[in-house]
């Protein structure tokens, strides 16, 4: 689900702004704006099918693993 988030925490890591979500100020205008933006079903559509990517890649379960193995590897090499 497309996220609306300000610049703290894991959403830096996961939502770039435009692209997977909006990272906003702390400004109420700013944020109204940007939920409204998200009414519009193609834009939603499009932002949570690019987040949800992101996640899976960088978060799922295939990419822990992954990150496991490397830290193994470098364990045995050192």
């Amino acid at each position: 689900m497309p996220s609306v988030s300000p610049a703290v925490g894991v959403a830096m890591e996961i939502v770039s702004d435009g692209e997977t979500g909006f990272i906003v100020p702390a400004n109420p205008d700013v944020i109204g704006e940007r939920i409204t933006q998200l009414n519009d079903d193609v834009t939603r559509k499009q932002i949570g099918e690019t987040l949800r990517a992101r996640v899976e890649k960088g978060f799922g379960w295939e990419s822990i693993i992954e990150n496991y193995i490397e830290i193994y590897r470098s364990l045995l090499h050192s």
